[in-house]
């Protein structure tokens, strides 16, 4: 009980950075007090205690991952490739988010980021179109 109001506590303070650097220490000390405590209880149940703070370092991981992934979208230039970049480096964050630290795919960040991965993809979709008919205009 003690690492989940540990846990609530870090994720309860105020997330104000702009990538979410803040989120990613925050998520890392929850997870590594639900790790030494998990050497002391053995199987725990989606009520638990333990699960609970799991679940809010997963938000905080999330959070990181989407705040990183706005401001990648900041980063897009109105010149072919760079929104497909963009979209691409975007994808990388979401996948390391659930591969690497468990962040479920369905979670409500990962869910905004992949927004983010089509709004990018349209964007790049448009700059395409547009040069292609200014290409055409000029063979004209």
């Amino acid at each position: 009980m003690a690492v989940y109001r540990f846990a609530k506590a870090e994720a309860a303070s105020a997330l104000s950075d702009e990538l979410g650097e803040d989120s990613l220490r925050r998520a890392a000390r929850i997870e590594y007090a639900i790790k030494a405590a998990e050497g002391i209880a053995d199987a725990v149940d989606a009520q638990h205690p333990l699960s609970k703070a799991w679940q809010l370092a997963y938000d905080l991981r999330a959070h990181r991952a989407f705040r990183y992934c706005l401001s990648l979208m900041k980063s897009i230039e109105p010149v072919l490739g760079s929104a497909g970049r963009v979209a691409n480096e975007i994808d990388k964050v979401v996948q390391e988010a659930s591969e690497v630290y468990g962040v479920p795919k369905d979670h409500k960040y990962m869910e905004e980021a992949r927004r983010l991965v089509l709004q990018a993809r349209s964007e790049e979709a448009k700059v395409k179109r547009k040069e292609d008919a200014a290409r055409r205009a000029k063979m004209s």
